[in-house]
């Protein structure tokens, strides 16, 4: 279904062995599949942010120097700021994805022994694929602390293309090498208030990278963005504008927003808007998104982390989506498939540093939950599971433990099973199979030294339907390196 992505509809389980090579200076933290995708395990229910606290978490300031940005400052530093404060980051990565899946499907009646009422049979289907490649960005200094430029591009080549090599994602959908330019966009900043044009990332609830194979989406359009913070402890974040196109994952071209959601006569983009008030421990943040003649999505969430002694941690949160269809609908895939409201609940407690977290989630009976720009926002959802339902409850436990304490700094490991039941085809009020996903993630990410913040990630996800009547097993092997240049 193309609401999905191919990606989700391609597999319903995966499993994941994973490396990672990145350049950090701040742990990170969950926020639903983008905060699994891209972060290592929080060490404390502190860094567990929600979808709309990650989509405004400040960035740590200054340049990582080395041996090259030492040398390279120096060159610079006698230049005029927008020069002289220019950032060029190298980002190799290397990604192997192997996939197995298998899926029962009704037999043919010829086929069949007359009386047999559980005539099926089974397909099974195999994806594989290595591929290197990565990125190169630049994003220059603020010129009259005004305005600036950036942009990245990015490639991926095959090491080995497999079975089914399009299909992982990894590759073009021919099983080939691509390359792309994915940003490239122009910004003015007035007292803190950034004004973004051109091709860009985004990091909302319903718009975001995905960044789960060798690149992540980016979006065109017209953005701004800004804080008023330092009031008597309060914070207000806001993001608005207009994206008119999608890069997704494996794509060499922007396509219409709309378009995304199947074909059409005519293609719209999206407008969106969030807003995010922090104070006293706690936020409220709402985001919206609305492309005309096709879709409407209102996401609001809250959460507070209360004080508590310095070795536990406690963090609660709620999120709501509400999705319908605007304008008459005219794409099919929007007249076919009802969509519908999901409310969830997470609470996330930590004791040194171990972190625990439970959720759980209802979605209506009358149509499903669908993330068509980006990795699914929902506190159930794991690796592989990028949907709820219709009238589907589901709850999720996700562990984590640090081994700094234990004498292996920089090695983490996470367990996360989430299970999803009652859920119905609105169509024929039918039951569908029950699910449960099983993800396992080691990570280890150097903590010092020449190499500071390589990170290897080794991780197994697992998606069954129950009876088993379909399954999927899926193992990721990546290498990410971010280590700037300038």
């Amino acid at each position: 279904m193309p609401l999905l992505g191919r990606s989700e509809t391609r597999s319903a389980f995966a499993c994941t062995l994973g490396w990672v090579l990145a350049l950090a200076s701040t742990p990170c933290a969950w926020a639903g599949q983008n905060g699994l995708n891209e972060n290592v395990a929080p060490d404390s229910a502190q860094q567990v942010s929600t979808p709309l606290e990650r989509a405004f978490e400040k960035v740590p300031g200054g340049t990582q120097l080395n041996a090259v940005t030492d040398w390279t400052r120096n060159q610079l530093q006698d230049l005029p700021a927008f020069f002289r404060d220019s950032q060029l980051i190298l980002k190799p990565r290397t990604y192997y994805f192997d996939q197995n899946k298998a899926t029962q499907n009704p037999a043919d009646p010829s086929d069949c022994i007359s009386g047999d009422e559980q005539c099926v049979t089974t397909t099974h289907t195999k994806e594989a694929a290595w591929a290197i490649g990565g990125s190169i960005e630049y994003i220059s200094g603020w010129a009259a602390d005004h305005f600036r430029i950036g942009a990245e591009y990015f490639g991926s080549w095959p090491l080995y293309a497999g079975p089914n090599a399009g299909d992982t994602l990894l590759l073009s959908p021919s099983g080939g090498s691509y390359t792309v330019l994915g940003q490239a966009y122009a910004q003015v900043k007035f007292w803190d208030q950034v004004l973004t044009a051109g091709d860009s990332e985004y990091g909302t609830p319903y718009v975001n990278r995905q960044f789960n194979r060798m690149t992540p989406n980016t979006f065109e359009g017209v953005t701004l963005k800004g804080s008023f913070t330092g009031l008597n402890g309060k914070d207000f974040d806001y993001l608005a504008g207009y994206l008119s196109k999608i890069k997704q994952r494996d794509a060499t071209e922007f396509i219409p927003m709309s378009q995304v959601l199947g074909p059409a006569d005519k293609y719209y983009g999206t407008y969106l808007a969030q807003f995010l008030f922090t104070a006293f421990g706690g936020s409220v943040g709402i985001s919206e998104y609305y492309t005309p003649q096709n879709l409407n999505i209102f996401y609001a969430e809250a959460a507070w982390t209360p004080k508590v002694s310095d070795s536990y941690g406690l963090k609660v949160s709620v999120q709501y989506t509400g999705q319908q269809s605007v304008g008459g609908a005219s794409l099919t895939d929007l007249k076919s498939v009802p969509l519908a409201n999901n409310a969830a609940v997470r609470g996330t407690f930590s004791y040194d540093l171990s972190v625990l977290s439970l959720a759980y989630s209802f979605t209506a009976p009358r149509g499903g939950i669908v993330n068509p720009w980006g990795s699914s926002p929902s506190y159930t959802n794991g690796s592989i599971r990028n949907v709820n339902r219709p009238n589907e409850q589901a709850g999720l436990l996700n562990y984590s433990y640090d081994f700094r304490k234990l004498g292996a700094p920089g090695v983490s490991a996470t367990g996360i099973y989430s299970y999803g039941w009652n859920a119905k085809d609105p169509a024929t009020n039918q039951p569908l199979p029950n699910q449960w996903e099983l993800d396992l993630v080691a990570d280890y990410r150097l903590p010092e030294g020449n190499f500071k913040g390589v990170w290897f990630r080794l991780q197994r996800n697992q998606l069954e339907a129950a009876g088993g009547v379909n399954s999927t097993i899926q193992w990721r092997a990546i290498v990410y390196w971010e280590t700037p240049l300038i």
